[in-house]
């Protein structure tokens, strides 16, 4: 197999924009970007005699990274909503104890009223009025009644209203409990779905593996790999974006990009010696956190061949962080992103024979190593 080593990627796009070009809008860059996305995806136009295997699989595994990233991003929601639910039943159970006890309160002093009426009412009431001969003890009767007619229908007010509630909360419980049994159905079915996905994409990769198992074929995939992802860069500095114009993390320590150990080190041989890796391979486990190492602009966030689902960052002064091999992206080009916030989770997107994530640190254009770096920015 045998690769051009030319990017015919549209150069209007490097070179069109004028140094003074007006900064573009979100809408328009993501329609920029996702044109130069397209085009550097084309496989066709990178390989001279295509492997035809090679590039059913590939293309295969990007359907298996995207759905597996739209599954995810779909379980995330689930799961947000069902803690909606179990915290809205939480709060409805209170209410319902609260009704409850009320009610029991309200029935003890509701018999109480019941009871003195009755005593009141042995004999009419007029009869009872009359027996009275001192206009005191007559005055005082008629207080009493009053007060316990009164007292007898605020309860049964307060009781009615009670039991109303009470039914009320009772028939929300139940909707709410039935809602949260089919968020939970449907997230059951996802999770299955997304284990369903992830196993065909393990077969996936273990295709490519042996299609490319070739010293060969291999470096010329990663070499041109390589190639396409400095051509992006150079696509996505030449869109304009407005991005920080400093380096706001000078001084601080920065963060892991991902709680995991590495595996792959800045400048270790790969394929055979022949190449050299450019950053540095976290292993994790699939849906772990990937944070924002510095506060920056995301340039990109989408599929890339190569890389599977990536994130870029600006973070000013010419200095950007990649994140690559993701399972699902949680930001999207232009967002603001802070430091230490979740952007992504890993995954083996993109082919990767590793479950976790690539990190790779470029300043002013070139790759170093991204240990150190980090590291060194509190000295």
């Amino acid at each position: 197999m045998h690769y051009r080593r030319c990017l015919p990627v549209s150069c209007v796009l490097v070179f069109g924009l004028g140094v003074n070009a007006a900064i573009p809008s979100i809408t328009e860059f993501k329609e920029q970007l996702g044109q130069v996305i397209s085009e550097l995806n084309q496989q066709e136009e990178w390989i001279a005699t295509a492997n035809e295997e090679v590039l059913l699989i590939e293309g295969r595994i990007k359907e298996s990274d995207t759905e597996i990233a739209a599954v995810a991003q779909e379980i995330t929601e689930l799961e947000t909503n069902i803690g909606r639910l179990e915290g809205r039943i939480d709060v409805l159970e209170i209410d319902k104890a609260a009704n409850q006890a009320r009610i029991n309160e309200l029935t003890d002093s509701v018999s109480w009223h019941l009871h003195a009426e009755y005593r009141l009412q042995k004999n009419h009431w007029l009869k009872n009025l009359l027996d009275y001969d001192e206009p005191q003890k007559r005055a005082r009767f008629i207080r009493y009644h009053q007060y316990i007619v009164r007292s007898k229908s605020n309860s049964l007010s307060e009781f009615n209203l009670a039991m109303t509630n009470l039914n009320d909360t009772s028939r929300e419980l139940h909707k709410e409990r039935s809602l949260l049994n089919h968020e939970r159905d449907i997230a059951n079915q996802s999770k299955q779905r997304l284990d369903e996905q992830i196993a065909q994409r393990e077969v996936q990769i273990a295709n490519l593996e042996t299609e490319i198992h070739n010293a060969e074929i291999r470096v010329e995939k990663l070499t041109l790999d390589q190639q396409r992802i400095r051509k992006l860069i150079l696509e996505i500095d030449a869109l304009g974006l407005d991005v920080p114009s400093e380096f706001t993390a000078k001084n601080e320590s920065l963060k892991l990009p991902v709680d995991g150990n590495v595996v792959r080190e800045f400048g270790e041989s790969r394929a055979d010696g022949r190449l050299t890796w450019n950053g540095v391979v976290f292993a994790a486990k699939d849906n772990s956190d990937v944070v924002a190492v510095a506060a920056g602009r995301v340039v990109m966030a989408d599929w890339f061949q190569g890389y599977g689902l990536i994130v870029i960052i600006d973070h000013g002064d010419d200095v950007k962080t990649i994140y690559a091999n993701c399972n699902s992206l949680l930001v999207e080009a232009g967002d603001y992103a802070e430091a230490g916030e979740v952007i992504a989770k890993t995954g083996q997107s993109g082919g990767t024979t590793i479950p976790g994530l690539y990190f790779e640190v470029l300043e002013n254009g070139e790759q170093i190593d991204p240990i150190p770096w980090l590291k060194s920015q509190d000295d």
